[in-house]
Parts: structure tokens; sequence; C-alpha cells
């Protein structure tokens, strides 16, 4: 028997700009102490099978404290923690760095901060002081509540009843019946980084998500059908448990690149094998988007900002007017490439309110803060985007497969939609495009002319807004 499964995952208190960390991704592990000294590890409780609630707070928040008082976590620990059904664990985070221990005890002398009372009163469950989880969560504001299911994959629950834990509760991913691995993967990072090339240091996290426990398995990983990694793994993975982790030196992307990882051997079975593949393209981003809010000293200081190009050449130059409030400049970068980002304040001693540079999808490229006569910041203008996002509305089935001249797609459909097919070789390049309007919900098919193709592994993806499907087929 030969297994090939392909799932990839690649009123409140504001203080920061940042994102959240988006629904779907990975939930990052932590090891920490809670403020009675029990080491807590969150993958240790999610592979025990539980669903973990976590409420990141800070003491000096009135929405935290508001939701803290129904003592609906405290309810839900009670019914389904560990001295009810036993499917549910609640952590409560203080996740603001800057304030005192004490202040989760209520206010006191020792309390450097606002606090609205004792918020370890009536609570049953851990809770945990430390501003390293909100860093690693990207948290945005206070509250913010998540639910992190048995399989690592984190969703924002908000301040919500009893009833609406019972729910998310109700759809805890089950385990499959027998052996099943799950890949977790997300991208790694280019973002506003200016580099030679456009870099990608991929990261996997393989998850038991059937019901027998793995103990051992040939772990490999290969770019464009190159090894990059590869190792016998022994352990013992029960069923959520996490298998292995791996983390690849920073590759440098093509388009179309083609990241794939395999088991084989598992259990010691030669017969069985999974391969995860993941498709890899370059989005171009050539939007900078600046806001400036110029101070009384502007003009004599001839604050501007600059954009070069690789060369070195100034490509758009903007002088901030002196008194004219906060205003927004929008400049396309003509093409793809790595740029440069310069700030200039003559007077030497900074910009008095703010400079900001980011790109059409937020990301920050510069900021004034630490200004003095001169800030650079490099950005590339293309960014890459992964595959990391499954498309959970559509089951495909390939037939043959192996294929020789026609290729069978049998699709259900859970609702209406629009689907780009794309077919790509081992090497990353798009041999075949075309795109599927006005799909019925329901059971559809669609044959493809691949004759012209030649014999070898190929890559079929569905994608439309909501993600991407990808399935590997073999032609004769």
């Amino acid at each position: 028997m030969r297994i090939i499964y392909a799932f990839i995952l690649f009123c409140f208190c504001s203080f920061s700009v940042n994102a959240q960390i988006a629904d779907g991704s990975i939930a990052p592990d932590f090891t920490v102490t809670d403020i009675d000294g029990n080491e807590v590890n969150l993958y240790s409780i999610l592979d025990e099978g539980k669903t973990v609630v976590m409420d990141i707070f800070a003491t000096w928040c009135g929405p935290c404290w508001n939701y803290h008082q129904t003592h609906v976590l405290a309810d839900a620990f009670e019914a389904y923690g560990p001295n009810g059904t036993d499917e549910l664990y609640v952590l409560a985070v203080e996740g603001d760095g800057s304030t005192a221990l004490e202040c989760i005890y209520g206010p006191g002398a020792d309390c450097n901060s606002t606090t609205y009372g004792d918020w370890t009163e009536g609570v049953p469950y851990p809770i945990i002081n430390d501003a390293q989880i909100s860093q690693a969560y990207e948290l945005a504001y206070y509250p913010t509540i998540y639910i992190i299911y048995p399989n690592k994959i984190v969703s924002e629950l908000g301040q919500q009843p009893i009833t609406e834990i019972r729910n998310w509760l109700d759809d805890v991913p089950q385990l499959k019946s027998g052996l099943n691995v799950d890949l977790l993967n997300f991208k790694g990072t280019n973002k506003a980084v200016c580099v030679d090339l456009l870099p990608e240091a991929p990261y996997y996290l393989v998850s038991n998500t059937g019901d027998v426990t793995i103990t051992s398995a040939d772990i490999s990983v290969t770019k464009n059908g190159e090894e990059l990694y590869s190792e016998a793994w022994t352990g013992n993975a029960v069923p959520y448990g996490v298998i292995t982790e791996i983390q690849l030196p920073t590759q440098i992307l093509t388009e179309n690149t083609v990241f794939e990882l395999r088991l084989d051997n598992i259990n010691g079975d030669a017969s069985l094998s999974q391969t995860f593949p993941t498709a890899v393209t370059l989005n171009t981003n050539n939007v900078i988007v600046v806001t400036a809010e110029a101070d009384q000293n502007q003009a004599s200081d001839n604050t501007r900002f600059e954009i070069k190009n690789e060369a070195g050449n100034t490509i758009y130059s903007q002088s901030l007017e002196a008194g004219a409030g906060e205003k927004t400049y929008t400049y396309n970068v003509p093409s793809e490439g790595c740029y440069s980002f310069w700030a200039f304040d003559g007077g030497g001693d900074g910009i008095e309110t703010s400079l900001v540079a980011r790109d059409s999808d937020g990301f920050l490229i510069f900021d004034s803060a630490d200004l003095g006569s001169l800030g650079i910041s490099d950005f590339n203008v293309a960014s890459v985007s992964s595959s990391n996002e499954i498309l959970t509305e559509v089951r495909v089935g390939l037939s043959p497969n192996p294929a020789d001249d026609q290729l069978n797609i049998a699709m259900e459909l859970d609702k209406s939609m629009e689907l780009q097919v794309t077919i790509v070789n081992i090497a990353g390049q798009i041999v075949y495009q075309d795109n599927l309007n006005n799909l019925d919900e329901g059971l559809r098919s669609q044959s493809i002319d691949i004759s012209s193709l030649q014999s070898g592994l190929y890559l079929l993806n569905l994608s439309n807004s909501d993600g991407v499907l990808t399935k590997k087929f073999a032609k004769n």
C-alpha cells in the first residue's frame, strides 16, 4: 500500500500597529513558569489531545477585567477541563512586559501600573506573567483570546460565552483512523529586507494526526528535485504529537519553486510513504506609502525622504512642508528589484513628529523613531508567497494516476466558485494554466490534455482567493 496525502497549511485596548497572527497559523510553542512556579509547555498540553484557550490580558485593560469578571473561562475550565470532560485547558497570560508581577494580585505599593483587582481570585487555571508570548503571537490589542486545537492550529476566539466555547470544542479536528501524518508548514520571510535575490527559510512541523503511534520514518526535503535535508527519524510520536521540526537554511527562490517533504518507510514499512509539496510563487508589490506629519523645523532642516535604486540613483524625492500636518505620499516603484529608502533631517535632531514608510501590504519599511540626521532602510519590491492556505471547500481526485494523454479531475465543491488550474513541473515551471469559471456546488469534473507533457512528476494546483489545493500526479 502506498499513501500519498497532501495537506498544506502552509471593545479593546489597542497598543500597537502589528497584525495579529493569522487564523489557521501554527501556534508558536512556549515553555514558561506560571506564577505558582509550575512549568507550562503548550505543545505538551496539545499532545494530550486537549484544546487550549489562551487569554492574553493586561492588568490596566478595562475590557480585559470586564470579561474576566464574567468568569466564563473559569466556568469553561471547570466544565471541560481536568475535573470535567478533560478536553479543554485554559491559560491566562499577563502580556505587558512593563507591568510588575505584583499588579496581578491587585493594587499595592509594589504594583507599578494600573490594575483593576486581584486577577487570581476564583481562577482555577494557570496564570502566566510573560511578555514574550505576546511578541510570539504578534499581539495587537488586549484582550486577545485564542483557541488552539490539538493539531497546533490557532484561531482568535474573542470574548465569547461558554456556549460558543462549547461549539468550538465540538469542531475539534478529529484523529484519522490508522496511520496519518499532517504537515504544518509556513514560509520563511523576505518582506522588506533587501538582498541580492529573494530568500526563503522554510520551516516544517510534522504532526501525527492518526490514532496510531509513529516511531520511525525516513524524512527528506527537496527543492525542485534537489535534496536539501534528510534524516532517519526515530521517536515516539503519539496521536496529535509532533514527529519533527525542520528549519531549513535560507534558500534563493525563482518563480514557481517547489519544495517537497517526504516521509518514507513509516514505522519500518517500505510501502508506507507520504509526500507534501509546497509551491512557492513571487508576488510583486511596488506601491510604497509614506505617511509624514511635518514639524515646525522641517523647512530650515530640509527634512525630506528619497527612494534610490540599486545603482544609488534617486528615483523619487519629497520634501516635507513645515506645519503642513499629516500627509500621505504614494509612489509606484517602476520595476522589481532592490531599493533603499532614505530620510534626511538637516538639523540632526530627528523628526519631532513622524515619518513612516510601508508597502501596500502594510509591511514596515522605515520608521523615523531612530532618525538622527540620516536614516536608511533597504527593501525589495518583490516578496515571497507560499501556498500555506489550504482550499478546504474542495475535494479533488485525479485519474488515471499515472496518466498518459488525458488527466481527469473529479471535484466535490461545498459552494459555487471559480478556480484557476495550474500544472507545475518538478523544475518549478508552469506548463499548463486555465480558469474554471461559474462552477456550481456539488460534483464537477474537468479533463486536461497532457499529451504534450514530458514523462515525470507534476503538481496540479487549484486556487482562488480562499486558498490553494495541491495534488501530485505522474505522466507516463
